[in-house]
C-alpha cells in the first residue's frame, strides 16, 4: 500500500494483548486522546500472523524490522487496518492526515514485545492479559471463528494456531 507521512515514535504507544483481552477496547479509548490515530492489528495479513517470536538480543531480518518500523510510526495505509472515528471517508483522511501520534494493537506480537521495545523507542507498552477461563468463555459467546472445528480448518491444529509451528528453544 502507499506509504504515509512518518509519525514520531516515541510517541507511540503499543497495546499487546491476548484474544478477546480488551486490548480493541483499550484500543478505541486512547484512540480518543488528543493527536493519536489507532492502528488495528497490522500483522494480520503478513507472515507475522502466525505469532512470530523475535529474540531481543538480536536484529531481525530487514523486511521484519522496517516492516514493524512502518507500523509504529502510522506508515501503513490499508483502510481496514485503521479505526477511525469519523464516518466518511474525508473525515477518516482529514483524521488520519492530521494525528500525528500512533496508538498499534497487536495480538500477534506477544512473542516479540521484548525485541519489539528494546529495538524501537516507543512511548510505552501495555500488556493486556486475561484468565484464560474468561477467554475461553468469551470465545464461546462470540462464535465466529474461534471454534476448534474453525482452526482446524485453517491447516493447523489449534495448538500451533496459538502457540505457532516452531516454538522457541529459549
Amino acid at each position: 500500500g502507499r506509504a504515509a507521512p512518518a509519525c514520531p515514535i516515541e510517541d507511540t504507544v503499543v497495546i499487546a494483548g491476548t484474544g478477546r483481552s480488551g486490548s480493541t477496547w483499550l484500543g478505541e479509548m486512547l484512540r480518543g486522546v488528543r493527536g493519536y490515530k489507532y492502528l488495528n492489528e497490522p500483522f494480520m495479513d503478513t507472515p507475522l500472523r502466525r505469532r512470530t517470536y523475535l529474540n531481543p538480543e538480536r536484529v531481525a531480518p530487514e523486511p521484519i524490522q522496517e516492516y514493524v518500523h512502518r507500523a509504529l510510526t502510522g506508515q501503513i495505509w490499508r483502510s481496514w487496518k485503521w479505526r477511525f472515528e469519523a464516518n466518511t471517508s474525508a473525515g477518516m483522511l482529514y483524521e488520519f492526515t492530521s494525528r500525528r501520534k500512533v496508538v498499534v494493537k497487536f495480538t500477534r506480537a506477544l512473542r516479540m514485545i521484548r525485541w519489539m521495545r528494546r529495538h524501537f523507542l516507543v512511548r510505552g507498552a501495555i500488556l493486556l492479559v486475561r484468565h484464560p477461563c474468561a477467554v475461553i468463555s468469551s470465545m464461546l459467546r462470540h462464535g465466529g471463528g474461534w471454534h476448534e472445528d474453525h482452526l482446524q480448518n485453517l491447516g493447523d491444529s489449534p495448538t500451533a494456531q496459538v502457540f505457532g509451528r516452531n516454538l522457541p528453544e529459549e
